[in-house]
């Protein structure tokens, strides 16, 4: 089980000044802005693995598409599109009501 307190210098806060523990939030909180935004860069490129893979099967099943590439590189090329920047924050509409989502 890890320890919730790990990392967090306890003796230090309690006798740090107001000043110092509204500093010491603020790294916490970058800290924190940043571990997010590598962790959607790591989706990102999970998403983008994934889908070169799914691809691959694709092409595996079915003969057809091989044979005939140039429609499909057509398709795939909306990843170079205006609207999807990589690193960019997306928020996708929320496709489901309140009583759908419990």
């Amino acid at each position: 089980m890890p320890n919730p307190a790990r990392g967090i210098p306890v003796e230090f806060l309690r006798s740090a000044s107001k000043e110092s523990l509204e500093d010491f939030e603020l790294s916490r909180l970058n800290h924190a802005a940043l571990i997010v935004k590598r962790v959607n860069a790591l989706l990102y490129e999970l998403a983008d693995e994934c889908a070169g893979a799914t691809v691959a099967r694709i092409l595996i099943e079915d003969e057809k598409l091989r044979r005939n590439p140039a429609p499909l590189q057509e398709t795939l090329d909306f990843m170079n599109g205006p609207c999807v920047q990589p690193g960019a924050s997306h928020r996708a509409p929320h496709r489901f009501s309140a009583d759908a989502a419990d």
